[in-house]
């Protein structure tokens, strides 16, 4: 597994995940980098929304995931997973 790509604050500086073998173990990582960034879910962040959007121009997946902070604040993380969702 590896991530490339942005920090994830917008979907053209999207967190690129890579050499994953399937859908769960890609949304996996999703949650662990949020875990990393955040802290422990449902404690110092909760998960407000996800959005699989597909950008029919660029042909790419991603996953909006927007995160509600224990302080209040709300953000938006963008993750690619155009090299692995739907082709397993």
């Amino acid at each position: 597994m590896k991530l490339d790509g942005g920090k994830g604050g917008t979907k053209e500086d999207a967190i690129i995940i890579k050499d994953v073998k399937n859908d769960f173990e890609g949304i996996g990582i999703e949650y662990e980098y949020l875990r990393n960034i955040y802290g422990a879910q449902n404690v110092d962040w909760t998960l407000q929304g996800q959005a699989l959007i597909q950008d029919e121009k660029t042909e790419k997946c991603y996953d909006l995931m927007t995160v509600k902070l224990k302080s209040g604040e709300v953000n938006e993380v963008w993750f690619d997973l155009s090299d692995f969702y739907g082709k397993n």
